[in-house]
């Protein structure tokens, strides 16, 4: 084997004077079609061009095409045949040189131990042809030496004498070659110097190992051997450095490897019989020695001046090839997408022997594999060690890494990636000689390959260690640099390596950049972590933000170039997806900059306009309502910039999902379920900000929610090509119950809080609340127009039973109690009426009762480690991140008597608790008794449709639970039928207004960010006269008897709106009310308020199917008498028509539809 690159050099410069073939220069390479720039060292340099199959060209200056090589004399008979005659003659003429005769005297000191060393179990294999292999036990020492092993280990115990004289003398004999002074010296060895100085290398090696092995066992004698072996190291260290200034760096390379690679042989035979119970803690101190060894050498080469140099970082176009692959359809199917065989012709055409940043990758490769190895020692240690105390065993002592030798292990690794970040990337990254861009560059690009095939590789092994390790830290840190300040070519072409169908890897580099943002977050700003911080520099908050920004802009880079190759798998493309849009949640989950989130949620919305909607679904699946959880928090952010992209990412998500799969209701559901939770904890986290105070304010925190979901709801198909006219329905009930439900939790809160804002105290009202059955609300005159009941009958109406009855229910339950409340009895008892009716519904879809699950980066603090920084002391409290989500949980799914699984006998239970509610409800107020009893009757005939139903699909398993239901309701008609209380229900019984504002608007009517009124501006509104509002207009009636009944009840029933407005205004003047007269003949005067407030009567009777009669009715007229210029009397009849049927859940309602009736009485 010639292992000489001269061969090379020769027979291709041959090869160019045969064929006559040009050599272009550098300057006219067609530069714009190449990433690589083919001279990146000299500028005399030249290039092959047009020459099939050509070899690699050696650096250096091409003048020198057959520069004379160096002969070991000692062994010029052997070269006779492979030299010419002069050259023969020329050699013959000179005498030996001191070194020839040194190195031929050392390699035959050394070859006589090794063959004097009987049944050699384990062989070292070399590189040198002429000694192959080396006895494993050389390292190891005999008892009685010999005198040939007195005089090989002589060498090395006096290497500091004898490199140094061989060198000098190599370098005498150099001085009259020009070569030797080029840039890049051009001086060659013959094969027989190589041949020689690989096993002198090899020996030097084997002679430093046993110098650290020497001498006892014990810690103190074993550090103070290692120490000196090291400084013996220093000499071959020094001699390397030596020989790069005179010698071609491809034979240089040579020797390099075979220093390495001698000690790596070493290790491997030692693992090898890492078995034998009797040599195992030799073993352990032979791996340490090893590690040790090389890492010395790393240190003391990385940090040579012209490390930069020796490596030949190559030029950068700026271009890189893009390769694009056929989507696969159902005739033309493509299995493999062609990648990186241009680009990689293209960087043999740029590139010389030795390859561009050989050095670096040497370095590199052991410094990575030393970390890796012992990683993995002290896991498996660990492993061992939880494995047997499982099973109540003790690790044998002789078998396992004691305390001691654990901690050398890790310090080991450290060692080794402390040498890759400090000493091969942050000291050459940060040397004042190459700081511009183009040079900022090439540097980085030295370590491209290196980091990401090693950090893919130990995936595993960085997935079983501590976020905030200091050796995960630093493997991360090079990462993200190289990702940062690397050329895109090179990146792009590793990553699509990794997509190659044989060891599929980019799952794995997608779980590192995974894994680095969890270590990131422990840089958040307020989280304890001293030690990191040392390793960089303190500069955390413009750190974590540069590190996130590099992690968003590599997900983009992946899929520009690997999308086309997942494309022709659809397993393989649905499993890179879920890998993507979980890492991409992840980051979005931790509290970053505006700059880092928009960088985010465009490499969101990237990933979701490539692969899709449909495969987003898919990938997501239960994870869906994570997502929704963090756009919707995204759209709470201040920051404008953030909370549009979150809204476009919002849009093309729902856009795409309707065009892709047809419906949005799944999607729009689960959101909806989990925003009572979003919302709780953006108000918590304010709260633990110490910005909340009052219910004012806690109001104003959720503007930008609301702001946002104005916006999706503004979208225009006409404008926007993503949203298909059809789904605009869909949008809008979407934002508007979305509005309705954060004015539900505001609604909560004020049910569960009397006084002071205590979210504590809210929390645990919360919890309880449904249990109860009594919570108290502030009613101040500000809160009078809140259109609560409203906001709570929207919630309330989206959810359907056969999926969400939990939901329903939640928000059904939550308007009884603010009816009770307000002491409205009939409207109660009207929500539980449907609480009922739900249930009943949700009989035969119970298989299909879906509950939100918790979200583990809001909780989980080894997930999240960024948690830990939400800590702020309020008083004798400590407020962290579980007083956050403790909050949050309470408002997500607050207990209403069903477990997470709810089973037939579970329902049926919950069903007789709202019949006995119902009817306690029905009985606080007089007059009810009949619309109970016809109530129940409703409700017992569709429990007995459903028994019908579910007899004829031969449903057994259904028919039991609705009996016992049936029997229920049967039990409540016979107790109102028995006791005789089934009174007449006359219409008069229950009273109704119409109430209209105008005039001047006060501040509460403008827009605003709190709850949205329940009246309308110059709007007609039909409310019904509660009970205790009646009472109130006897006691008015009675002080005043000339005032008519009706006259009395708009009275007592506009007072409140009166105390509202003039609290707000301070002017009494300002406010008028008016409770008779027709309302558009009345005189209104500008800067003045007007409350019309008139009775009206209830028109029509309901037939319900058992024959009972109830006035129920949505129709309401308003007679108005009034004089007439002729004898006739003038009659203005207005007819009203509400939306649903009074009495209802909710005790008002907006007129849809005025009818006017004019006619004349003679």
């Amino acid at each position: 084997v010639n292992v000489s690159p001269s061969h090379q050099m020769n027979s291709s410069s041959a090869k160019r004077r045969n064929t006559g073939d040009h050599i272009l220069p550098n300057a006219e390479l067609p530069s714009g079609k190449s990433p690589f720039e083919p001279s990146s060292d000299v500028e005399d340099e030249e290039v092959a061009s047009g020459i099939a199959g050509h070899h690699l060209i050696l650096r250096g200056n091409h003048s020198c095409f057959d520069p004379p090589r160096l002969i070991l004399h000692p062994m010029i008979k052997d070269l006779t045949s492979n030299t010419n005659d002069d050259e023969s003659m020329e050699s013959n003429s000179q005498k030996t040189y001191l070194y020839e005769a040194l190195i031929v005297l050392w390699v035959q000191s050394w070859t006589a131990i090794a063959s004097s060393i009987d049944h050699c179990e384990r062989q070292l294999k070399g590189l040198s042809k002429a000694i192959p292999v080396w006895p494993f036990e050389i390292i190891l020492g005999i008892n009685n030496p010999s005198t040939d092993e007195v005089v090989a280990f002589s060498f090395v115990r006096h290497l500091a004498f004898f490199l140094p004289l061989c060198f000098k003398s190599l370098v005498l004999r150099c001085t009259n070659k020009e070569t030797s002074r080029l840039l890049i010296p051009m001086t060659f060895l013959d094969d027989s110097h190589m041949q020689i100085l690989i096993p002198i290398v090899e020996t030097t090696a084997l002679g430093i190992l046993r110098e650290a092995l020497s001498g006892s066992g014990s810690a103190s004698n074993a550090d103070q051997m290692i120490t000196k072996a090291l400084s013996i190291s220093d000499v071959i260290c020094d001699f390397f450095a030596g020989l790069l200034a005179i010698l071609h760096p491809s034979q240089m390379r040579t020797l390099l490897l075979s220093y390495f690679n001698i000690l790596q042989e070493c290790e491997s035979q030692n693992e090898s019989n890492r078995n034998r119970t009797i040599n195992f803690h030799t073993n352990l101190r032979v791996n340490k020695c090893v590690r040790q060894i090389k890492l010395h050498a790393v240190e003391r080469l990385a940090s040579m001046p012209r490390f930069l140099s020796l490596n030949f970082p190559i030029k950068y176009t700026g271009t890189y090839p893009k390769y694009s692959g056929e989507k696969s359809t159902w005739y033309s199917q493509h299995h493999d997408v062609e990648s990186g065989s241009d680009l990689q012709s293209m960087m043999i055409e740029a590139d010389r022997d030795p390859q561009c940043f050989w050095l670096s990758e040497i370095l590199m490769d052991e410094c990575f594999d030393i970390c890796q190895r012992s990683c993995e020692a002290i896991i498996i240690e660990a492993q061992a060690q939880s494995k047997a105390a499982r099973r109540g065993r003790k690790v044998d002592d002789q078998l396992s890494l004691s305390r001691s030798d654990l901690l050398r292990l890790e310090s080991i690794a450290y060692h080794s990636i402390i040498c890759v970040y400090e000493l091969l990337i942050k000291r050459h990254a940060m040397d004042s000689r190459f700081q511009s861009i183009a040079c900022n560059t090439r540097v980085a690009g030295m370590f491209v390959g290196s980091v990401l095939e090693h950090v893919v590789n130990a995936a595993s092994v960085l997935a079983t260690m501590e976020g905030n390790h200091r050796v995960r830290c630093l493997w991360f840190l090079s990462l993200v640099y190289i990702l940062q300040e690397g050329p895109e070519v090179l990146i792009r072409n590793k990553l699509r390596e990794f997509c190659k169908p044989m060891g599929n890897r980019v799952n794995d580099f997608i779980a590192i950049l995974k894994m680095s943002s969890i270590t990131f977050q422990y840089l958040i700003p307020n989280f304890k972590n001293d030690e990191l911080l040392h390793i960089i520099g303190g500069m955390t908050k413009e750190f974590i933000q540069e590190t996130f920004n590099c992690l968003a802009a590599s997900v983009i880079l992946l899929i520009d170039e690997c999308f086309d190759i997942f494309s022709c798998d659809y397993k393989a493309l649905e499993s890179s997806a879920a890998a993507v849009f979980d890492l991409l949640l992840h980051m979005l989950s931790s509290p970053q900059s505006s700059v880092t989130l928009l960088r985010t949620l465009g490499g969101s919305a990237h990933s979701l306009d490539r692969f899709g909607a449909r495969v987003f679904l898919a990938a997501t699946g239960h994870r869906f309502q994570h997502w929704g959880r963090i756009i919707l928090s995204l759209m709470n952010s201040t920051e404008l910039s953030v909370r549009s992209m979150a809204v476009d990412f919002f849009v093309s998500l729902i856009g795409g999902a309707f065009n892709d799969i047809g419906s949005i209701d799944a999607e729009m559901t689960c959101i909806l379920t989990v925003m009572p939770e979003v919302v709780a904890r953006e108000i918590a986290l304010y709260n633990v900000s110490g910005l909340l105070h009052t219910m004012d304010d806690v109001e104003s925190c959720l503007w930008p929610l609301r702001r946002a979901l104005a916006d999706v709801e503004d979208t225009n198909p006409l404008d926007d090509d993503r949203i298909d006219p059809q789904i605009m329905p869909s949008i809008r009930t979407l934002c508007r119950t979305g509005q309705a439900i954060i004015d539900g939790v505001f609604i909560e809160m004020r049910l569960c809080c009397s006084g002071s804002l205590d979210l504590e105290k809210i929390m645990i009202a919360q919890q309880q609340a449904f249990e109860a059955k009594s919570r108290c609300i502030g009613t101040g005159v500000n809160k009078i127009f809140d259109a609560d009941e409203e906001s709570l009958f929207e919630a309330t109406n989206y959810f359907s039973s056969e999926g969400s009855l939990s939901q329903k229910l939640r928000w059904l339950l939550t308007l009884r109690d603010l009816h009770v409340t307000k002491n409205q009895w009939l409207e109660a008892a009207e929500a539980l009426v449907h609480c009922a009716r739900a249930v009943i519904e949700s009989f035969d879809f119970i298989v299909n009762h879906w509950r939100p699950s918790q979200f583990d980066l809001w909780n989980d603090y080894r997930r999240s480690p960024w948690l830990s920084s939400i800590r702020i002391s309020q008083g004798p409290r400590d407020h962290d991140n579980m007083a956050v989500m403790d909050f949050a949980k309470s408002f997500l799914e607050p207990g209403i008597g069903l477990p997470s699984r709810p089973s037939m006998d579970d329902l049926c239970s919950l069903f007789d608790n709202l019949v006995d509610d119902t009817l306690s409800a029905y009985t606080k107020e007089d007059g009810l008794e009949e619309l109970a009893y016809a109530q129940f009757e409703e409700l017992l005939s569709v429990v007995s449709d459903e028994i019908k139903s579910n007899t004829q699909k031969n449903r057994h398993d259904l028919l039991s639970p609705l009996r016992r239901v049936r029997a229920t309701i049967c039990t409540k008609i016979s107790s109102l039928t028995n006791h005789g209380s089934c009174k007449s229900f006359s219409g008069v019984s229950q009273r109704y207004v119409r109430v209209i504002l105008s005039g001047a608007k006060p501040d509460r009517f403008k827009e605003s960010t709190t709850i949205p009124t329940f009246l309308e501006w110059s709007v007609a509104s039909i409310c019904r006269v509660t009970q205790a509002t009646l009472s109130k207009a006897e006691k008015i009636m009675k002080e005043n008897p000339l005032l008519s009944d009706e006259e009395c009840i708009c009275l007592a029933y506009a007072e409140p709106f009166v105390k509202s407005f003039r609290k707000t205004n301070g002017d009494h003047d300002s406010i008028v009310l008016r409770t008779r007269g027709i309302y558009n003949d009345l005189h209104t005067e500008s800067g003045k308020t007007y409350i019309d407030v008139r009775v009206v009567q209830m028109r029509g009777v309901a037939k319900y199917s058992g024959g009972t009669r109830c006035f129920k009715s949505r129709r309401f007229y308003l007679r108005c008498d009034g004089p007439s210029q002729s004898s006739s009397k003038k009659v203005d009849i207005t007819e009203f028509t509400v939306a649903n049927r009074f009495p209802h859940v909710t005790s008002r309602q907006r007129n849809l539809i005025t009818s006017e009736i004019k006619q004349f009485l003679s």
